[in-house]
């Protein structure tokens, strides 16, 4: 199981750089050639990128939020200062794409749970204008006291509720919520992002030192296209342990 004739292929949640730096070399006998999938960011193998884009087209006003942000003194461990040309000269970390999506499901998961408030109460006070109309006092004290013993739908999260209602292009693709499959019912849908292959291989440029390439990439789409059809190579394809684009 750690010679020619085997391709291991992990899930996410493996660290590669403990993959690619391991001081054992039966380690990095094993993982030469092996594949790691993981979901991705659009712009990490999108060209024109909108995230990415406007990732780029910030300018000072940008770099000195982040400045007047930093908490750390200035000669202190953690301290970091953007410099004015920071978001040209360096991409935003992986992941950035889904944090800021995450982000703007609370935001309009605010939005889709004050929105229902206001229905509820509007609904509300017109059936307490009713009620108020034709019945009596002691009438409606009986119902009020009635309902809150029932302790109405408390156990109910609105803003999670809210959350759940999005539905949005965003960074990372299409967001929507609620077909995560049967163990993740309310996690976002897993066919709407986009999946990508880290292939371990022999660096071109460091002697005995591997390099993790995104050989393919998955964009969104159905459960159908997880055969190799639905796969596009990238970066030269995937290369196995004996050096070659062709499976053992």
């Amino acid at each position: 199981m750690n010679g020619e004739g085997y391709v291991w292929i992990f899930a996410e949640g493996i660290d590669i750089e403990f993959l690619l730096y391991h001081p054992n070399p039966n380690v990095t006998k094993l993982v030469e050639g092996a594949g790691i999938i993981n979901v991705i960011d659009e712009f990490q193998y999108k060209v024109n990128d909108a995230f990415l884009e406007s990732w780029k087209r910030k300018g000072d006003a940008q770099v000195s939020l982040i400045n007047e942000a930093m908490l750390i003194k200035n000669g202190t461990p953690g301290y970091f200062e953007a410099e004015p040309t920071f978001f040209q000269t360096y991409d935003p970390s992986w992941g950035s794409s889904f944090a800021y999506d995450a982000i703007m499901s609370v935001g309009m998961g605010v939005c889709h749970s004050l929105a229902k408030n206001a229905q509820n109460q509007g609904a509300k006070n017109a059936q307490n204008q009713g009620e108020k109309n034709a019945q009596k006092q002691g009438r409606r004290r009986a119902q009020k006291g009635a309902k809150g013993a029932k302790g109405g739908n408390s156990d109910v999260n609105p803003l999670m509720e809210g959350i759940l209602a999005s539905d949005f292009h965003g960074a990372s693709g299409h967001v929507d919520y609620g077909d995560g499959g049967p163990r993740n019912v309310n996690n976002r849908n897993r066919f709407s992002a986009v999946y990508g292959i880290y292939n371990i291989q022999r660096s071109d440029s460091k002697e005995d030192q591997f390099e993790a390439i995104l050989s393919d990439v998955l964009p969104p789409g159905t459960e159908e296209k997880w055969d190799s059809s639905g796969w596009i190579p990238k970066n030269g394809g995937f290369v196995f342990a004996e050096g070659t684009t062709t499976a053992p």
